[in-house]
């Protein structure tokens, strides 16, 4: 075997064992880096609680003090039972605020996270390919921007109290309906803040992919902007 085969077969080895080496190394990173991504997302959603859990400690005397006053005030209605749905009613459209409130701020984390890896896809797409994200980058921007407005907007939700200055018959249905009302309203709200930071982060979405040139309906409702040309 002459010197030159030796050469070759001796690059040709080196080749493999540097490539099964870098696939061995990227396959390794692969569960390192969904665990960055889960510890991201969960990150922002304790960040999120924190901030929703604080509001309701700090407004927690005075919503005790609200349930105090609407007991005494309900209790002057002489039928039991009326009394008693009234009180239901009222504690259920509570329970279904907090609910709404945990719903839409894992809603936004999920959005917070879609938005974070389309920022990192466009620094990437602008630092290694060249391309010009000016646009993209705007979108970004904007949609940084609803989803703090969302997040304030459901912090201020989670300390909404549902009570009414009910201390008659008279009028209760109405009284009730009016409360009811209140709430979808405020509810309807918060839901429309979370649609537009939504919104905002798909049109950054599209706007990469139309970047990359990969642009379709499907992948950016998949949130799905990797160039697969390239």
């Amino acid at each position: 075997m002459n010197k030159y085969i030796k050469f070759i077969l001796f690059i040709l080895v080196g080749f493999v064992f540097t490539t099964s080496f870098v696939f061995a190394k990227e396959k390794t990173n692969q569960p390192k880096i969904r665990n960055q991504q889960k510890e991201i997302i969960e990150n922002n959603k304790e960040g999120l609680v924190n901030e929703v859990n604080t509001a309701r400690g700090k407004t927690k005397s005075q919503i005790t003090e609200a349930n105090k006053a609407f007991k005494k005030n309900i209790s002057k209605i002489k039928n039991e039972k009326r009394r008693t749905n009234i009180l239901n009613i009222v504690n259920k459209i509570q329970e279904l605020n907090d609910n709404a409130v945990d719903n839409f701020s894992d809603s936004i984390v999920q959005i917070e996270d879609l938005l974070n890896n389309i920022e990192e896809r466009t620094k990437e797409a602008q630092l290694n390919k060249g391309l010009k994200v000016d646009g993209t980058l705007s979108y970004i921007a904007k949609a940084r921007v609803s989803i703090s407005e969302a997040k304030a907007f459901t912090v201020q939700q989670s300390i909404r109290i549902y009570t009414t200055n009910i201390t008659t018959e008279n009028k209760t249905i109405e009284i009730i309906k009016l409360l009811r009302d209140t709430f979808q309203g405020d509810v309807n709200n918060l839901q429309n803040k979370v649609k537009v930071a939504r919104d905002n982060t798909k049109d950054a979405a599209i706007s990469l992919a139309k970047d990359q040139g990969i642009y379709n309906n499907q992948s950016v409702e998949k949130g799905d902007t990797t160039n697969t040309n390239n």
